[in-house]
């Protein structure tokens, strides 16, 4: 789940597969909305043997706007509450 790469470089390897686009580095939240869309109900599932969560907002932004901007803290947050 997360950046569709995965579905390009691994064509009809995954039984389950939630891609989003990933090469819009302006945008900070889509893949990351969309993989804890679907994180935590796949987790409880337990029908996987490797679960891929690939957020990107971190990445994007760093690119975009550099580890000292607001933005970075928004998504370090988030990723901190996604985790805990």
């Amino acid at each position: 789940m997360g950046d569709d790469t995965w579905e390009g470089l691994f064509p009809q390897t995954f039984n389950k597969s939630f891609p989003f686009p990933s090469f819009n580095v302006k945008d900070l939240h889509t893949v990351d909305n969309g993989v804890i869309q679907h994180l935590v109900p796949e987790l409880k599932l337990r029908d996987w043997d490797v679960l891929i969560a690939h957020f990107l907002g971190v990445d994007h932004c760093g690119h975009k706007y550099g580890p000292n901007h607001p933005a970075m803290a928004d998504k370090l947050k988030q990723m901190n509450q996604v985790i805990r």
